[in-house]
């Protein structure tokens, strides 16, 4: 499914959800004022809440699955994660409001309180049931479209299907007698919307900082990367989440004298089949390391160490030990940096092999180089 298809998905689910929302709201705030009960009015202002977000979620939606640009190459993903959080501040502090105005009304009871009308508990009934459907759709589309924020959404919507399960509790009892159980409703109902909305900030701020995936699924993946027999070891598996995607990076360990080409193709092969074991896996960036060659401190961390020289530079060193008749006998070099020294293959013309062990004498006396070996070209 494209991003466009999922936008279009996003946008009806959440319109629905947007005009049972403003009416249930409503319905509440007018039934609760005109029919004495303070806790149907506290939950109609939490399904106006609800109408918000789902403002707030088309808006979010619309950016977050845009595609990557210049100015943001991962994609827009995180915003949707920030949309999370702010839906998750919006529904606690809703919360805290709530649950102060209903304590003030308890330590400050009202001189005379009036039982609620019947009719409040068919319209908290009928709100359990629409907020509960809307709930299990809104939901299914999340899941379809792989969404956090309609996921939010859906259950904002939910904490509204609850509150007015225990408000339909706290009528029924307001009306058999006990009046003050409306505002002690209200402060459950007040509870149970910031829980949600500390969950969101919780699990939104844990992704916008990069926190990594269980420990566990790392595992998998290690096990996995591991039985390619090239592949030596895995260490520094690294992982963040942007949105519902995740991104990897890791370093892998393969044999010293592989070529290039061949380690190349062996980091395209951990891409490819870390994106084969989940279809989360957006990006992995392979760092190879050869055999032996990542020393570690106490703590099992990198050690950061200067690099030995390059081509290049081994080209004067080779120049300044072996003087201009010896180097030219060089055909050509190759270098290869195992346990912090350098080996060398040395390539010859068949006529000049005979230099070989002057070569090696010279070279014998440079620190850095740990073993000379020593080709014929054929010709």
């Amino acid at each position: 499914m494209n991003n466009r298809e999922k936008r279009q998905l996003a946008y009806k689910c959440t319109v629905i959800g947007a005009f049972f929302d403003f009416i249930l709201g409503g319905a509440k705030v007018i039934i609760g004022y005109f029919f004495n009960s303070h806790a149907l009015i506290t939950d109609g202002i939490h399904s106006f809440s609800d109408l918000f977000t789902d403002g707030f979620v088309l808006i979010i939606s619309k950016i977050s699955t845009e595609g990557p640009d210049e100015n943001h190459p991962y994609g827009h993903g995180k915003f949707e994660t920030i949309g999370s959080v702010g839906i998750g501040i919006l529904i606690f502090l809703v919360g805290v409001l709530l649950a102060i105005d209903n304590v003030y009304l308890i330590i400050n009871p009202p001189k005379e309180i009036l039982k609620p009308g019947t009719i409040t508990l068919i319209i908290a009934a009928l709100s359990v049931i629409l907020k509960e459907a809307i709930f299990q759709y809104t939901k299914r589309v999340a899941k379809k479209i792989d969404s956090q924020i309609l996921l939010a959404n859906a259950w904002h919507s939910r904490t509204d299907a609850l509150s007015s399960i225990i408000v339909f509790i706290g009528l029924l009892l307001s009306i058999l007698g006990l009046p003050m159980a409306d505002f002690f409703v209200s402060i459950i109902v007040a509870f149970f919307i910031g829980k949600v909305g500390i969950d969101f900030i919780f699990n939104g701020v844990s992704e916008l900082v990069d926190t990594s995936i269980a420990k566990e699924k790392i595992q998998f993946f290690e096990k996995e990367i591991l039985k390619n027999p090239s592949v030596l070891d895995v260490h520094n598996f690294r992982s963040r989440m942007i949105s519902n995607q995740m991104f990897f990076d890791v370093n892998i360990v393969v044999n010293s004298f592989v070529s290039v080409s061949e380690g190349h193709e062996v980091a395209n092969w951990v891409v490819h089949r870390l994106k084969e074991l989940d279809d989360k896996v957006m990006d992995v960036t392979v760092h190879i390391d050869v055999e032996h060659d990542h020393p570690t401190d106490d703590k099992g961390q990198m050690l950061a160490l200067l690099p030995l020289p390059l081509k290049q530079e081994l080209e004067d060193i080779l120049k300044t030990k072996l003087g201009e008749d010896l180097y030219d006998c060089i055909h050509k070099f190759n270098a290869h940096y195992i346990h912090r020294k350098i080996t060398l293959d040395i390539y010859f013309q068949k006529e000049q092999t005979q230099k070989k062990q002057e070569i090696a004498e010279a070279l014998s006396k440079v620190s850095i180089i740990e073993e000379v070996r020593f080709y014929k070209i054929l010709t």
